[in-house]
């Protein structure tokens, strides 16, 4: 009997350890060393593509594993953004080596078992001739593309990869399968949180979350969901983005940036309640707020709530204001220790301190009402956007931009001027280098944007990489600066404008002088006499 019992603990065992080893995959797969494997250095062109990809499925050959590939790729647009990436660095990710089988036909060549996508981009960057080939199934515009990335001069490529050698297409299969088929209980590559991409991103929204953590403003709940990675960030980013939040708040979260706006108290006690509301699933994906219009109760009411918490703290001084907006004997406190939600972060005020500093790292200690800032009347300086006269469209517009248009009186006109001279400034860009317009006005802006950052003039200001960061990163608001002409419930508030200029605005002013120097280089060399051989 014992026997028999020590025999069926054995085969329960050996049970639970195949069952394990099911789960991950180990069992069906025999067993990989290094002699079924060699690391190599190989030329870039000496690689085929898989014409068994999974990807794509059995193909007959070379031109029609590409066209599949670059059909599936959205027409070749993802493939062209590898391959600029590729360029940009001159090399392909170190860390990451493609997996090739030696070809059983040819000798020297080799079969990308797992890269195929980098083998297409390098194939299309080493042989213009095959983007240009109508077998391959490019667009016109992609093909242009292509050559332009191809021709400039900044452009850099690898003609050797690093790879790694399998045997066999079974000897790597093991392998392709962690890189390609999920964590695999924790056996392949985990994917990040949308809060962990964030983070290492430094985004928009993570300085904001950054911020309202170091104002003292976040509840513990927050605090312990961001810590682990379990805070439903992509939720509060899209309320946060949602126009009309926007534009009672005033504040911007774009993707490498984070502008708390004019009434920055305001805004960012506006923040931390919708954060504590989303860590506690007040608000959520579903229900109301699956919609951006479904979103507008919600964020009426926390505006609400948020002004009057905030006018109660900082009631009408009765004394006159100086010329900076600071009143006379007003109420010195800031609104630092509301809660997001219920007030959790209230507490009594110390009014026997006299010093604000002793103690700066409480979370909820009063601070000096800061200096307000004063406004300006019209969006654009005076100084600014002098070189515009030469376009007369241009020169209209500035003018309506810097002293006719008041911006406090007339946000709606304001941003529909901005939305307007953006265009014109990128239009007329384009014009000015030769470079063909993309059809789409957010595509164009970026377009802009991007060649201004290759392309550094001798005589740029000290600031021009930032400004024109700046400009790329918030190119994008033109969105929604076009949803005030298009959307019936589109809300845009003199705050929002005024943040929105300040992204662009030093751009756009530097964009133009670019545009003024272009011309009048142009101008002489067509005055300029003609050589006498």
């Amino acid at each position: 009997m014992a026997f028999c019992v020590c025999g069926l603990r054995s085969l329960l065992q050996m049970r639970d350890r195949n069952r394990s080893a099911d789960a991950v995959g180990y069992k069906t797969l025999p067993t990989i060393t290094t002699r079924h494997m060699d690391k190599r250095t190989i030329p870039s062109e000496a690689i085929d593509l898989d014409l068994d990809n999974p990807r794509t499925g059995k193909k007959a050959d070379q031109t029609d594993a590409l066209r599949s590939l670059l059909a599936i790729e959205r027409d070749g647009e993802k493939v062209f953004a590898l391959a600029a990436d590729i360029c940009g660095i001159g090399m392909l990710d170190p860390g990451d080596r493609l997996y090739v089988i030696e070809s059983p036909k040819a000798k020297g060549r080799y079969i990308a078992l797992d890269g195929n996508r980098r083998v297409a981009a390098l194939r299309l960057l080493n042989n213009i001739e095959i983007a240009e080939d109508p077998e391959v199934g490019l667009t016109q515009l992609m093909r242009q593309r292509f050559k332009k990335l191809r021709n400039d001069p900044n452009s850099k490529w690898p003609e050797e990869v690093d790879v790694v050698v399998f045997k066999s297409r079974e000897a790597a299969k093991h392998f392709i399968s962690l890189r390609h088929k999920g964590e695999n209980a924790g056996a392949g590559r985990s994917e990040w949180t949308a809060l962990q991409i964030a983070r290492f991103d430094n985004s928009g929204l993570w300085q904001c979350l950054t911020a309202l953590r170091t104002e003292g403003l976040l509840d513990q709940i927050v605090i312990s969901k961001i810590e682990n990675a379990s805070f439903a960030i992509t939720t509060f980013e899209r309320i946060a983005g949602n126009a009309l939040f926007k534009s009672e708040f005033g504040c911007s979260i774009s993707d490498y940036a984070f502008d708390p706006g004019a009434q920055a108290d305001i805004a960012l006690q506006g923040l931390a309640w919708l954060a504590r509301d989303v860590a506690v699933e007040t608000v959520s994906s579903r229900g109301a707020f699956q919609t951006a219009e479904g979103a507008h109760p919600y964020i009426q009411t926390l505006k609400a709530s948020v002004q009057a918490a905030y006018d109660t703290k900082h009631p009408e001084p009765n004394a006159a204001e100086d010329d900076g907006g600071r009143a006379q004997g007003g109420d010195k406190s800031k609104a630092k220790g509301e809660s997001g939600a219920g007030g959790s972060h209230n507490k009594p005020e110390d009014e026997s301190s006299g010093d604000p500093s002793s103690d700066k790292d409480a979370p909820n200690s009063p601070s000096p009402t800061p200096r307000k800032k004063r406004e300006r009347k019209y969006l654009a300086e005076k100084e600014q956007l002098i070189y515009t006269v030469g376009n007369q469209k241009a020169a209209a517009l500035s003018e309506e931009l810097k002293s006719r248009v008041e911006v406090g009186r007339a946000p709606l006109a304001s941003a529909l001027l901005v939305r307007c001279f953006l265009e014109v400034t990128c239009a007329t860009y384009h014009h000015s280098f030769n470079l063909t317009p993309p059809s789409n006005k957010t595509a164009m802006i970026n377009s802009t944007a991007t060649h201004l950052l290759g392309n550094k003039p001798a005589d740029a200001p000290a600031n021009y990489v930032d400004l024109m960061k700046s400009f790329l990163e918030h190119g994008a608001e033109y969105s929604e600066l076009s949803d005030i002409a298009h959307n019936a419930v589109s809300r845009y508030s003199s705050d929002h404008v005024r943040a929105t200029w300040n992204n662009i605005g030093g751009a756009i002013d530097v964009i133009w002088k670019i545009i003024h120097d272009k011309r009048i280089a142009d101008n002489n060399k067509k005055s300029a006499p003609a050589k006498v051989i």
